[in-house]
């Protein structure tokens, strides 16, 4: 063969080796996220990862869910050793709040924990963060606008490396151990700033009865009015409610501590006229921790996040609540 049909015959082959290799590949992806599929479809979005983490985590009694707030509010650590040395158990806690929430994430959030065998307590977070209107941010796909949106839309439907191909981005792809680990992490260590700070200290605060007891929070029992269905809000906490009721797990409702301008924002009559609504349509009392006096020593800004000694009285107080409530529960 002569060297010029030779060249011609490399170039006919050339194309056809690239597509081979390139349908290979494509293949050992799709046969690697098959068994993988869980992991990566959640790890794009805080809400859906903290979801993936504690249904892949060990049998979990106590959750929390919520925005910021209880994200650097609560330490799960600190409740479930509270808790279990009141109790002599041996529950763990795991505390899914993140930045962003609204509405739709909540009750997302909710009901794909609330089936986890094993579940006993949860406790959502009632602030205005938290109701706030917004979407889901994710599965909301729009129409095509023209043959590109269809084909790639096309090969996000039909090819798991298409679909998933986002949570190949370092910053999404550094969570797959939490997902895989997640009976190892409590929740807290994700999203929450000065966290190594936090963890190398070595700080004891006050935790005697008398500070502890100055952390009594305002209950806000429901009421025999009638509230009528067609709230987003309210229709949305009515069926988490049920829920609850459905898989026989203890529902808990905390309003956390804020001070200055926020406190006065979040007591208002309207506010809390809103409030004592949530508490009648799901016919449990909130535990309002929110126009209880708390130093502004205990906040890391003057808004409404708790810093390290705020966070560990919460934490305890908060334990308490969970053992108090079962109890009432029992009898």
């Amino acid at each position: 063969m002569s060297k010029l049909a030779k060249n011609k015959l490399k170039k006919r082959i050339k194309p056809a080796l690239y597509f081979s290799y390139l349908a290979i590949t494509l293949i050992v992806f799709e046969v690697f996220l098959i068994p993988s599929s869980f992991i990566f479809s959640n790890l794009t979005d805080r809400i859906r990862l903290k979801s993936a983490m504690f249904k892949f985590r060990n049998p979990t009694e106590i959750l929390f869910i919520g925005s910021s707030r209880f994200k650097d509010g609560i330490s799960p650590k600190i409740v479930s050793e509270v808790f279990n040395k009141t109790e002599n158990v041996r529950w763990s806690a795991f505390n899914g709040a993140t930045t962003g929430t609204n509405m739709n994430r909540l009750e997302y959030f909710f009901n794909n924990t609330v089936v986890k065998p094993g579940l006993v307590t949860v406790i959502i977070e009632i602030s205005l963060p938290q109701l706030r209107e917004g979407t889901l941010g994710f599965n909301s796909e729009a129409e095509p606008r023209d043959f590109e949106d269809k084909l790639q839309q096309t090969l996000s439907s039909n090819l798991r490396i298409s679909e998933y191909r986002k949570s190949f981005r370092l910053e999404h792809l550094i969570y797959v151990p939490a997902i895989v680990g997640a009976s190892h992490f409590e929740g807290s260590e994700l999203f929450r700033k000065n966290i190594i700070p936090d963890l190398l200290s070595e700080d004891k605060f006050d935790l005697s009865e008398e500070r502890l007891n100055k952390w009594q929070p305002v209950l806000i029992y429901p009421t025999e009015e009638e509230v009528t269905k067609g709230d987003r809000i309210l229709d949305a906490f009515s069926r988490m409610s049920d829920l609850a009721f459905e898989k026989n797990v203890n529902l808990l409702f905390v309003i956390p501590p804020t001070i200055n301008q926020r406190n006065k924002k979040e007591n208002t009559k309207e506010v809390l006229d809103l409030y004592q609504k949530i508490s009648t349509v799901s016919k449990r009392p909130i535990y309002n921790y929110g126009n209880i006096l708390i130093p502004e020593s205990n906040f890391r800004d003057k808004d409404s996040h708790l810093n390290k000694e705020g966070r560990v009285i919460f934490s305890t107080v908060l334990a308490r609540v969970i053992k108090g409530s079962l109890k009432i529960k029992q009898n």
